[in-house]
């Protein structure tokens, strides 16, 4: 397998990270290095998080180079639940699109403008 075909198959996971949380902030503030590397790779993405449970511990997780969104988004929360057996996972972004707290209405919606859209942000919704 080359290269280029190993790297669309890489998923970025950074196992369960002690954090001090970030009251008011949907990502401690622990993660935005993170949360900008996620941001610079390439569609389809996803970005995935743990939020409740332990008050210190968050695991997050993050595909890029997926075929289509809903790959990107399987991946994420494959790989979030692997290592989180006691939190649950939750996609926050696809793309630049934050989807935290959406309905299941909006969610899709927003998994459509993302599809037509790859430079999609929330103000496109």
């Amino acid at each position: 397998m080359g290269a280029i075909s190993q790297s669309k198959s890489i998923v970025a996971l950074l196992g369960v990270i002690l954090v001090g949380g970030c009251e008011g902030s949907s990502i401690p503030t622990d993660f935005w290095g993170d949360f900008e590397t996620y941001r610079s790779k390439p569609h389809f993405r996803a970005f995935a998080m743990t939020k409740g449970g332990h008050p210190t511990q968050r695991a997050i997780g993050f595909a890029w180079n997926r075929g289509s969104v809903d790959a990107a988004i399987e991946k994420t929360l494959e790989t979030c639940r692997e290592y989180q057996d006691y939190q649950e996972c939750r996609v926050f972004y696809i793309g630049d699109i934050n989807v935290e707290g959406m309905s299941d209405e909006e969610f899709k919606h927003a998994k459509e403008v993302y599809r037509r859209n790859r430079s999609a942000t929330n103000d496109d919704l």
